[in-house]
């Protein structure tokens, strides 16, 4: 199976039913009695026409076809509907940049955009900012890969995760499936978010404000290997 299948697989869909989503230009929130987010990949989104089905009251699980979906959008719904069901009992664990393992002296590559690039700079021998298109053909000669939770939407994370396997490899980002899964497939760290104030995460969402990790509606969750 692939990572997407097996995440998919891995959740208890139980009862859980959509209450809400909130779609804003660059993110979906998924609300029930857990709250999910993915991002909205850029590019084809302003060509899209058709809207995704209205799933209120609807089991969550009736979403996750979605997140297999070309169509930005929808593919954002499905995953954030799986990123809810994945978020129970999850603890809020704060993230420093600065607490990243080994970066000191190192190379690190970068898939994705991330606010801390700065502060990695400050500390890492090389940082390298990689196109998706390129990353399989960069990754393996870095110490550190930094992989955007974002690419579980665009389906392009299986495949980074396996060119980094040589690297010490973080997925980040509030997109990010919180599954010891995918340490199975080459991850060693996970950064997300767990969604504490479903309203303050909303008004984010819809003001397009930037750096949605620095909304006080989340909180961020580290997982090890």
């Amino acid at each position: 199976m692939s990572l997407l299948e097996d995440l998919i697989e891995s959740t208890s869909q139980g009862t859980l039913s959509l209450e809400r989503s909130v779609v804003g230009p660059a993110w979906t929130l998924v609300v029930s009695s857990t709250c999910g987010i993915a991002a909205k990949p850029p590019g084809r989104q302003a060509a899209e026409r058709v809207r995704p089905p209205d799933f209120s009251q609807k089991p969550l699980g009736d979403l996750l076809p979605l997140a297999y979906s070309s169509r930005p959008s929808e593919a954002s719904l499905g995953v954030a509907a799986l990123n809810a069901l994945l978020k129970k009992d999850l603890k809020p664990t704060p993230f420093r940049s600065y607490s990243i393992p080994r970066a000191g002296g190192k190379s690190v590559g970068l898939v994705g955009e991330f606010s801390f690039v700065e502060q990695i700079r400050s500390i890492a021998a090389e940082v390298l900012t990689i196109e998706t298109d390129a990353a399989e053909a960069i990754l393996p000669g870095v110490d550190i890969a930094i992989i955007s939770g974002d690419t579980i939407v665009d389906h392009s994370m299986e495949r980074l995760l396996e060119a980094s396997r040589p690297c010490y490899t973080i997925v980040f980002g509030p997109s990010t499936p919180l599954s010891p899964l995918l340490f199975e497939y080459g991850a060693d760290q996970l950064v997300g978010v767990t969604v504490e104030n479903h309203e303050e995460a909303a008004k984010w969402i819809t003001s397009d404000r930037e750096n949605l990790m620095e909304c006080p509606g989340l909180k961020s969750v580290v997982l090890r290997k």
